[in-house]
């Protein structure tokens, strides 16, 4: 795979060589003392064709939540090329993130694949892209997860999918309630 982005892709991608341990974000995770696992992990769909949207404000733990989701799937059932996550956050605009999307999906070699871009409400146009790519039957055999910290952009990008989604779900993560703190915090305390 010869592209401009392949430093980007590789950075965001350990698993690509094998060192999903290496991860910066499950690494983070295992530092803390207190350590969660999202609640909603379960909820998201991983069978084709799925077209997820996990909403939550910023600091919930939905890029905790896509990371688990690779993790799992990289254990379970997925060959680490097909796994893709990107932070949309590093991505100037809908003709980059097109860009981006076509490098990945040539350097996969399937179409068997799972992608997760977090933070794509940052990238004015995501919405027409993701919508170019499935009505393209590109992502036919897909599971697509996007997550995003502003739920009025997220809903209104939404609205361009109806019959789109397949077996895709909205997955809301929210911060943690007084209850299920405490669980974190010491499991023995009522």
């Amino acid at each position: 795979m010869e592209s401009a982005y392949l430093p980007f892709l590789n950075a965001q991608n350990v698993w690509w060589e094998g060192r999903i341990g290496d991860d910066h974000h499950l690494v983070q995770w295992g530092e803390h003392e207190r350590k969660w696992i999202p609640l909603n992990l379960g909820q998201l769909r991983l069978e084709p064709f799925s077209f997820n949207i996990v909403i939550g404000p910023r600091q919930a733990g939905k890029t905790t939540l896509m990371k688990f989701a690779v993790e799992k799937l990289l254990n379970e059932v997925a060959k680490p090329k097909t796994v893709f996550y990107a932070r949309c956050d590093e991505i100037s605009d809908a003709k980059q993130l097109r860009e981006v999307i076509e490098t990945y999906l040539a350097y996969a070699g399937s179409k068997e694949v799972f992608i997760f871009l977090d933070e794509i409400t940052d990238v004015n146009g995501w919405e027409k892209v993701i919508k170019g790519f499935i009505d393209d039957g590109v992502l036919g055999k897909a599971v697509v997860t996007v997550s995003g910290s502003n739920a009025f952009q997220l809903q209104k990008g939404s609205e361009l999918f109806p019959g789109r989604r397949g077996n895709g779900v909205n997955v809301f993560v929210l911060p943690l309630s007084f209850r299920e703190y405490l669980a974190v915090v010491d499991k023995e305390l009522e």
